[in-house]
């Protein structure tokens, strides 16, 4: 079972900006889950003989309660934890202090030594999804909390929150309730009826490139990655991973075994919250970021046209019964199960037959006309590329003479450069309520 107890504490999702308050909202609720967790650890090798397990994590807008084990004795564990969440006054004092330290590590090694690739991924999250804050504005909160921060924050972070609970295994509705109810009146929670928005930015139209600076030093690796914005449907997602089936092991081959860019190549199609999905083709190499990011413009032109001209029906269906293959495979146990329906619970989309409904659309089939309209509505797409560059002393690896791709700077409807609370004040107007 996950327990999601949205908070106002954490609803910023009106604001224009990344606002410094989320960063050190967040921070204070991610320590105090850790110290919940911490507080708790009289009961962890009980909870272990008896087949129980939990976790407390601060979420967006929530918090985060996962335990699992036999449902009989999830009651016992969920009131536990209840009354451990309304009596942090009386952790002890090397709890906190421990749990502080730990944190504040972090926290600085996600500013100051994240991977450019995971930097991008990030940067790119923070930017498309709200409200999020940035590792550095965390680790610049985390030097400002205090022990007295934490201690009393139950009081704020408890009150007025929406609960939303998400259950499987041998558990019936009644059951649900029955445990549901139990962390409720330990944990002393009146739920409320409103949930917190959520927002999602939309790409500008074009082709937008935003360039930031690697935060280590010492690593030197570029990194690049490129999205293709669409708005979403579940026929669409049906077709766009039928072209992620048929193009990303291609992208692989050539940009990896072929050109030899990096070692971390990759091409996936996702959905998002309720109305976005896209395509991500992604690179961290030595090279310089224009000719990478040259490399993946002249992959997706020259792909895109084979699809809409040179696509075999024989590949095609290869390609298709594959797909189908892949979404009819049952969980081999309950956490690949509750990872499937996970994303939906955290998106708040809900969409759990999702999967069932994608199954019947592919099962009809899909006709080359359709497929190759799809490539061209996707290559027409609102486009995003943003390069992480390193700024060592190490000089950046250049292609050989002859072989070397550029950025064709004409492409570029909009350049940005700085880091991603200069870059959001770009997109404050594309904010879309969910």
């Amino acid at each position: 079972m996950e327990f999601k107890i949205y908070t106002p504490y954490l609803d910023f999702a009106d604001e224009g900006g990344l606002a410094a308050e989320l960063a050190m909202a967040n921070v204070k609720a991610a320590i105090w889950c850790q110290v919940v967790e911490e507080a708790l650890n009289e009961f962890a090798y009980p909870a272990q003989v008896a087949g129980l397990g939990y976790a407390v994590h601060v979420g967006t807008q929530c918090i985060s309660l996962v335990v699992s084990g036999f449902n009989d004795k999830l009651g016992v564990l969920v009131e536990h934890v209840g009354r451990q969440m309304r009596a942090m006054a009386d952790v002890s004092q090397e709890i906190y202090e421990m749990v502080l330290d730990s944190k504040r590590d972090d926290y600085k090694n996600s500013y100051l030594k994240a991977r450019p690739i995971n930097q991008v991924v990030n940067n790119m999250h923070t930017l498309m999804g709200w409200p999020r804050s940035t590792p550095l504005q965390r680790w610049e909160a985390m030097q400002q909390v205090t022990i007295d921060d934490v201690k009393g924050l139950d009081s704020t972070l408890l009150e007025g929150c929406h609960v939303e609970v998400l259950a499987l295994g041998n558990l019936d509705a009644a059951a649900a309730i029955n445990i549901t109810n139990r962390l409720l009146e330990a944990a002393a929670i009146s739920p409320v009826a409103e949930c917190p928005a959520q927002t999602a930015r939309s790409f500008s139209p074009g082709c937008t490139i935003w360039t930031a600076d690697s935060v280590d030093k010492e690593d030197p690796n570029n990194a690049v990655g490129v999205w293709l914005q669409l708005p979403y449907t579940l026929e669409d997602l049906c077709l766009l991973q039928l072209l992620e089936s048929i193009l990303s092991q291609k992208f692989f081959d050539v940009l990896r075994t072929q050109q030899q860019l990096g070692y971390i190549v990759g091409m996936n199609a996702y959905q998002t919250r309720h109305t976005m999905m896209y395509v991500r083709c992604y690179i961290q190499s030595e090279f310089i970021p224009g000719h990478v990011d040259g490399a993946i413009d002249a992959f997706l032109a020259e792909h895109f046209e084979w699809v809409q001209t040179s696509l075999g029906e024989e590949e095609l269906a290869q390609c298709l019964a594959g797909l189908i293959s892949k979404l009819s495979e049952r969980p081999k146990n309950l956490n690949q199960e509750f990872s499937r329906y996970k994303t939906h619970f955290d998106d708040r989309t809900y969409g759990f037959e999702a999967r069932t409904k994608m199954l019947a659309f592919l099962g009809k089939g899909v006709t080359m006309e359709v497929i190759r309209k799809f490539a061209e509505k996707v290559e027409a797409a609102p486009r995003f590329c943003h390069q992480v560059i390193h700024t060592g002393d190490t000089p950046h690896k250049m292609p050989e003479e002859g072989l070397g791709r550029t950025c064709d700077a004409s492409k570029w409807s909009h350049q940005l450069c700085g880091t991603v609370e200069h870059v959001t004040e770009h997109f404050s107007a594309t904010l879309d309520k969910l």
